[in-house]
């Protein structure tokens, strides 16, 4: 072999070898040649930009994770939270999460240079969702009113009669008229009703008398305000307007005293209160949306329906103009929105009421009226395209328990509960 041939291939190797080793280099530390736009002639000069990163946590793990279709193992676990896939080229890219059994999760996410995308609380859903029913007779009432902290005792409401009634599982057969109890002790007729979260033999009963607690163990009634209040419990704490519009007060259910909140609400009539911590939401007559601590409250906005903070109270849902929108009262990172800012979901329809899944990433929206509620869950991340899913369809009530994580439900006059995993 000639020696000038010999010598061409030695260059043309050595260079090859250099251009393999400085991408292999590159590669490791984060960053990626752009090979299309690469000349080959001067491999040395090729364009280089820093990679991205992807960083996956879903529910349930041992999930199948592709990107683009190409597959990645899920490497989470009871130390890692979830799976960080490195190297990624800065731009759009496809997800797909998959698992036998259930119902597939995908979603168009950026990936940008030098930065790891987060994809957290990725929920799957199962393919084959079946409400199973609870031991307890035929039932006499149709909506569900309130469930104990351990998913024992119920309160249903006739929808006909308005008539109250309490099952217990623990006593299937005996149905307790609460409306007769508290018209007995009280001489009012229930209008709302829930369990003492400290004691749920005591239940938190507003009749068209005021707001009492109903000790059913020893058949008796004490008054918590005469006045009729739009009202709320959180942990406990019961917080109530009065008959001055604009204050909110506080009862403690362990000291049994009132104390006067600092934040005033609003200057008009209050219809809803909600309470999530140091945080009060109000809706106003005119159906003004108002959120606050300690100071001045702030307007979210108009022509507001209804409402529900998130589990984690950092998050507000609304519904507005048949549209759901989240208003976010701390950052949140992942999405790349601020406190103050609003996520608003390309869902709309006739709701009737919403709640929050147990993770405070998924709402449960609740459609229809008339004893046929649709349920659906969809997750409040907004990146296209949104995930949702159809839970039930047909229910004369539905009712979901964040702490209990499931959905109640009746059909048929049966009770039945849907564990959405």
């Amino acid at each position: 072999m000639p020696m000038l041939l010999r010598r061409l291939l030695f260059y043309f190797f050595a260079v090859l070898f250099v251009a393999v080793s400085t991408i292999l280099t590159l590669y490791t530390i984060g960053w990626q040649v752009d090979l299309r736009e690469c000349d080959w002639r001067h491999p040395l000069d090729c364009p280089i930009q820093k990679t991205g990163a992807m960083f996956i946590e879903t529910d349930p793990r041992g999930v199948e994770i592709e990107i683009n279709g190409r597959n990645y193992a899920d490497t989470s676990s009871l130390i890692e939270s979830g799976t960080l896939i490195r190297n990624l080229e800065p731009g759009p890219h496809r997800l797909r999460i998959t698992k036998a059994g259930y119902q597939p999760w995908e979603k168009n996410l950026e990936v940008a240079s030098g930065r790891v995308t987060e994809a957290l609380n990725v929920l799957l859903i199962s393919q084959t969702l079946s409400a199973e029913p609870l031991p307890l007779p035929a039932l006499r009432g149709q909506s569900i009113a309130a469930i104990n902290s351990r998913g024992d005792k119920f309160v249903l409401q006739n929808d006909s009669t308005r008539t109250f009634y309490l099952y217990d599982l623990n006593d299937p057969q005996t149905i307790l008229n609460l409306s007769l109890v508290a018209r007995n002790l009280t001489q009012g007729d229930i209008r709302k009703i829930t369990f003492n979260p400290l004691d749920d033999p005591t239940l938190i009963t507003e009749t068209t008398k005021g707001l009492y607690l109903i000790d059913l163990r020893r058949t008796q009634a004490s008054i918590i305000t005469t006045n009729l209040p739009f009202w709320d419990i959180d942990g406990g704490t019961i917080y109530y307007t009065t008959s001055t519009p604009s204050l909110i007060r506080r009862f403690n259910l362990v000291t049994k005293t009132h104390t006067n909140e600092s934040w005033r609400a609003a200057s008009t009539t209050i219809t809803t209160l909600r309470a999530s911590g140091s945080r009060r939401a109000v809706l106003t007559k005119t159906k003004d949306l108002f959120l606050g601590s300690d100071g001045v409250p702030e307007l979210i906005n108009n022509h507001v329906e209804f409402f529900s903070f998130s589990p984690d109270g950092r998050k507000l849902a609304y519904v507005r103009d048949k549209q759901i929108h989240i208003y976010l009262m701390d950052d949140l990172i992942r999405l790349g929105k601020r406190a103050g800012e609003t996520i608003s979901l390309d869902l709309s329809g006739d709701f009737s009421s919403l709640a929050w899944y147990d993770d405070s990433a998924h709402l449960l929206a609740i459609y229809g009226g008339n004893q046929s509620y649709r349920v659906e869950l969809v997750e409040i991340d907004n990146r296209d395209a949104v995930n949702r899913y159809d839970l039930i369809n047909g229910a004369a009530s539905a009712y979901y328990d964040a702490g209990l994580r499931r959905l109640f439900l009746t059909q048929n006059n049966r009770l039945l509960f849907l564990p959405i995993q």
